[in-house]
């Protein structure tokens, strides 16, 4: 019988979705262990939990950090460092006696549950923070499959992963192999060609990010299911847990952080620029932080202002880079981030209400980290500038800057390598392959009557006897 190790976060829903999940592959003949980083995860969810199950415990080893020195281990710990910058998670991430002791745990861990069990998969979401990122380490140690499952930028089908990036090298091996093949048409794919410039990816149909309204928002997230959350863990009982260690500083920082959104998007009006689409410019999409689309896939360009006067610096002279705020996270920066970007001449801030594919077709390129923005203008038929690592960066139409001392000469070459009709036929292999590396099922932790089709889904990918 496979085994499968199922790992849980503090997201709302997301161990009750995964417990759920985990009962559905155990019918098809799996059997599942759970993993949580705090015994307060577990506290939440024991009810529900009628398989073995293992806690996070502190375990200090020389001898296990050694062994994996040759991953990066700090650079894995970056997510839930930028986290806490953003809210109260309450672990001392400055002192390097906890963090030392924080790997060695993580690491035997997992290296405990993987071997004694003989574990076959380890099932969580896409690699997005410390704890999923040290198992990936030891997986890839001991030879087991890493198996994330994420949304795709295609409506109703998700990705599953086996590496920090997102599904990027299936991708390649998949569009390779299509290399010299006839593609049939896929009614799938024509349909959603079709209406590109009206379908947005389902995380930004899902999630409630976009929601301003501070009153409606925490309606709709369920307060008294985090109120109780609260008082049931206790003000600071997860004294065990590293990424969540006070859920009342954490909740309370939240919302005195959409507390904060909602009255700077009152003063923001009038920091929006005028635009026009006739004029000269680049479009760089702002991302939503923390999320591991940047922590994880580009921690090196977290500091967005640092990535905008970079490419404003190095812009040929004619043109402007239009900024636009993103649906997700317009008002979350500090006033000083909008007041740093009105300073710089050839910059313009958009409200995130603009329409992002009208905005995509009018710019001579689109630059950013790693944002479904550069996906969708590379279908739409513009050159891509891209400064992290993402899933469609292998795309002969999307530029790599690895070295920021070369962006103005990058920047100034925005021809496509290919156009017209062979960059048409081009896409269709692309987006074929992309199709074919996605399963069908809405991945959506907020949502439990999704699970059937994506367990069926993900048994069929595992391709396993059970």
């Amino acid at each position: 019988m496979k085994k499968i190790l199922i790992l849980h976060n503090s997201a709302p829903g997301y161990s009750k979705y995964f417990i759920k999940l985990g009962s559905k592959l155990k019918y098809k003949g799996f059997s599942i262990i759970h993993a949580f980083s705090s015994e307060c995860e577990y506290e939440k969810s024991k009810r529900y939990i009628e398989d073995e199950y293992y806690i996070l415990r502190a375990v200090k080893s020389n001898d296990i950090v050694n062994k994996y020195s040759h991953y990066n281990l700090n650079n894995a710990l970056f997510s839930d460092v930028e986290r806490a910058t953003y809210y109260s998670t309450g672990f001392n991430w400055s002192n390097k006696n906890n963090v030392d002791l924080l790997k060695s745990s993580l690491l035997s861990f997992f290296e405990t549950i993987i071997s004694e069990h003989k574990v076959d998969y380890v099932l969580y979401e896409n690699v997005s923070n410390s704890f999923a990122y040290y198992s990936w380490f030891v997986c890839q140690e001991l030879g087991v499959r890493y198996v994330g499952l994420i949304q795709s930028r295609l409506p109703g089908r998700f990705s599953i992963t086996s590496t920090p990036l997102c599904g990027r090298e299936e991708l390649i091996d998949l569009f390779n192999q299509l290399k010299n093949q006839s593609i049939e048409p896929e009614p799938y794919l024509d349909e959603y060609l079709g209406k590109l410039e009206h379908t947005q990816p389902d995380y930004m149909i899902t999630n409630n990010s976009s929601q301003t309204n501070v009153f409606k928002k925490y309606r709709a997230k369920g307060v008294l299911d985090k109120t109780n959350t609260i008082f049931l863990s206790g003000f600071n009982r997860c004294i065990g847990s590293y990424q969540l260690r006070n859920y009342f500083k954490y909740f309370f920082s939240i919302f005195v952080r959409d507390v904060g959104r909602a009255v700077k998007l009152r003063r923001l009006s009038s920091y929006y620029d005028d635009f026009s689409l006739s004029e000269t410019y680049y479009l760089y999409p702002l991302h939503f932080h923390p999320e591991s689309s940047t922590s994880v896939l580009a921690s090196v360009y977290v500091d967005e202002l640092n990535n905008i006067k970079n490419i404003a610096n190095n812009l040929p002279h004619n043109a402007y880079l239009y900024v636009k705020d993103h649906p997700s996270a317009a008002g979350y920066p500090s006033m000083r981030f909008y007041h740093e970007l009105k300073k710089i001449h050839n910059v313009k801030v958009l409200d995130q209400a603009n329409d992002t594919k009208r905005l995509i077709k009018g710019s001579l390129a689109v630059i950013t980290v790693t944002g479904t923005t550069g996906y969708e203008a590379l279908l739409l038929g513009k050159k891509v500038f891209v400064l992290g690592e993402v899933f469609f960066d292998f795309h002969v139409n999307v530029r790599n800057i690895n070295n920021l001392k070369c962006l103005f000469a990058e920047l100034s070459d925005i021809e496509l390598v290919l156009n017209g009709d062979d960059l048409d036929r081009y896409n269709y292999r692309f987006l074929y392959a992309y199709f074919k590396s996605t399963s069908e099922g809405l991945f959506n932790i907020k949502d439990i009557n999704t699970i059937g089709t994506v367990a069926e889904s993900l048994v069929d990918a595992l391709k396993c006897d059970v």
